[in-house]
């Protein structure tokens, strides 16, 4: 099966989507300053159940005064405030429904004459296909929406409800991951609604520019068709089509794993790398007593977890029977590589370690045997050169060492 050659340019962000809070009412002047400066013309608003209509209104006012379009995403228990929203200028309304709501819509529809509809799975999945048609067939637009059911389906159950239209119900592959971003009611800034348990950054901790510019996450997003891992790498859909992005990090938490619910993957499950991995020889050039790191525990937004258990064979084992302090250095560096090694699967990486500098060591004495933690974090890649610090602590979380590495690492021609 041949693989399709992915596009010349990574998509650009097309809309940023948010839950609608006081909270974020507040970020309001930067995340237009921003999406003005990127041509980005849509806001796409989430509203909860305890929305208050004057200040949506006012919200919704002030984008479109900076020359905004809103969507808002209206859930299906505002049914007494919906008249009252109807009168306002808030734009494009787009009403959840479920298999229970949509025909008590279809009964309310005179409020939002115009609505959309954005169809979700409750707790067990529904047949999306068949309320995806019947909305057709009422001439009202419809899309499918995230939801926890559809985040954790298998893909037999996929396969049931989308039918043909593989990977998600309609035949409308979701690309949110990659053309907007996503604002939760806190200020917290994700990828896209399915990956809530992988933040990279608050809009009111640092400014949303440079969030965007910054995070690997987003970064390596928007070159997703040379990210994103096999099995949906080889898949002749791939590029229109990545799969579900919440849906591949619940099972594997490899943010560029494959989707595991994509019926077409059913049968090449063996092929998804699971976090945490513990065969790091797979993923850097390091081999026998000289690869010291042992696992890679997680990885986020430009950071990760690992470990090493210091073994017998150790290099950096000195008369007495304890570590010398260089091999803290290298042990920082080997956890970056492997960080690397991994966000690039299946590239055969080489490199080196090519300057370290702020080196803190505690004279902690550590033997055989000791298991370690290695906290890494990349503050600056120019490929191939990265640079980063690692912090090393015992398992019971005492101080041993940190640095600053400098690493130089590039993929071996094919």
């Amino acid at each position: 099966m041949d693989t399709p050659a992915p596009p010349e340019a990574a998509p650009n962000l097309k809309y940023l989507e948010l839950e609608f809070s006081g909270t974020v009412c507040g970020g309001l002047p930067q995340l237009l300053t921003f999406a003005l400066r990127r041509g980005i013309g849509t806001l796409r608003i989430l509203v909860e159940d305890d929305v208050e209509p004057e200040l949506l209104t006012r919200f919704c006012a002030q984008a479109k005064e900076a020359g905004m379009t809103c969507s808002v995403v209206l859930p299906p228990t505002l049914r007494g405030v919906r008249g009252e929203l109807r009168s306002k200028d808030i734009g494009q309304a787009v009403v959840i429904c479920g298999d229970a709501e949509l025909h008590d819509f279809f009964a309310e529809r005179e409020l939002f004459p115009d609505a959309e509809v954005e169809l979700r799975c409750g707790g067990e999945l529904w047949n999306v296909a068949a309320a995806m048609a019947e909305c057709a067939d009422r001439g009202i637009p419809c899309r499918f929406g995230c939801s926890e059911a559809f985040f954790r389906a298998s893909a037999a159950d996929i396969a049931a409800v989308c039918g043909g239209d593989l990977p998600f119900p309609g035949g409308r592959a979701c690309l949110g991951f990659a053309e907007s971003v996503f604002i939760d009611r806190t200020g917290r800034v994700f990828a896209c609604r399915g990956l809530r348990d992988l933040p990279v950054g608050s809009i009111f901790d640092e400014d949303f520019q440079g969030i965007v510019e910054t995070s690997s996450i987003l970064d390596y997003y928007r070159s997703y068709t040379r990210k994103i891992k096999e099995p949906c790498r080889s898949c002749p859909a791939f590029g229109p089509c990545a799969g579900c992005r919440g849906r591949a990090y619940r099972y594997s938490a490899d943010f560029l794993g494959a989707d595991p619910g994509c019926p077409r993957n059913a049968d090449k499950l063996d092929k998804v790398v699971k976090l945490p991995v513990r065969d790091p020889e797979h993923f850097i050039p390091h081999q026998g007593s000289m690869l010291l790191v042992s696992e890679l525990i997680s990885v986020t937004d430009n950071a990760c977890e690992a470990a090493a258990v210091v073994r017998e064979d150790n290099p950096f084992l000195t008369a007495s029977g304890l570590l010398d302090p260089a091999a803290f250095i290298e042990i920082g560096a080997q956890g970056m590589a492997l960080l690397d090694g991994f966000i690039n699967a299946g590239a055969e990486m080489r490199g080196m370690l090519v300057e370290v500098s702020r080196f803190e060591y505690s004279g902690l004495p550590v033997p055989p045997g000791t298991r370690l933690l290695i906290f890494g974090n990349k503050i600056c890649e120019m490929p191939p050169w990265s640079v980063g610090t690692f912090k090393i602590v015992s398992s019971d979380g005492g101080f041993i060492a940190a640095g600053e590495v400098k690493v130089c690492q590039f993929q071996e021609p094919q």
